[in-house]
C-alpha cells in the first residue's frame, strides 16, 4: 500500500504547520509536518484501496 503524497502537497502541509522558508524548523513543527503528511498519505491509500462503485 503506497502512502505517497506529492511535493506540492507536502509543501502546503509544511506551510500550514508553521514552516517558514529559510528559517530553522523546530522539532515540534517537524513532527507536526510528518504526522499530517503521514495521515493524508494513509487516508489516500485507504481510499484508493476501496473498490470504486
Amino acid at each position: 500500500m503506497s502512502q505517497l503524497i506529492g511535493m506540492h502537497e507536502a509543501y502546503r502541509i509544511a506551510r500550514n504547520s508553521g514552516y517558514i522558508k529559510d528559517q530553522a524548523v523546530s522539532y515540534a513543527t517537524m513532527t507536526a509536518i510528518v504526522a499530517e503528511a503521514y495521515k493524508q498519505g494513509y487516508e489516500k491509500a485507504e481510499a484508493d484501496k476501496k473498490p470504486h462503485s
